[in-house]
């Protein structure tokens, strides 16, 4: 690697590290609470450990995204990730409220 792109490689693990890390703790988050729902939990408990779970979800992904060897798995993963997450809690969600009759 030679110096001048030293600083991108920075940068870039920065934003996977902040940015990154929020998708999928956001995707994470959203589908982990529609399951929890789903399979008989009330909303408001399944929100409250869900934001509890959050936290330690937050930070493992931050963790991994400054340890990870490839750059370009980490935003794989963990934008990819959590967009692909967040996509499915929507198809999920709409589902559970279709069975409701909502």
């Amino acid at each position: 690697m030679n110096q001048s792109s030293v600083p991108g490689v920075v940068v870039s693990r920065v934003a996977a590290g902040l940015l990154g890390s929020y998708v999928w703790t956001w995707g994470a988050l959203a589908l982990l609470i529609v399951v929890l729902s789903i399979a008989g939990m009330d909303f408001e408990d399944a929100e409250s450990l869900g934001g509890m779970l959050a936290i330690l979800m937050y930070l493992s992904a931050f963790l991994w995204a400054f340890s990870a060897a490839s750059l370009p798995r980490v935003w794989g993963v963990l934008a990819g990730g959590g967009v692909l997450m967040a996509a499915a809690a929507s198809l999920a969600q709409s589902a559970l409220l279709r069975s409701l009759g909502g």
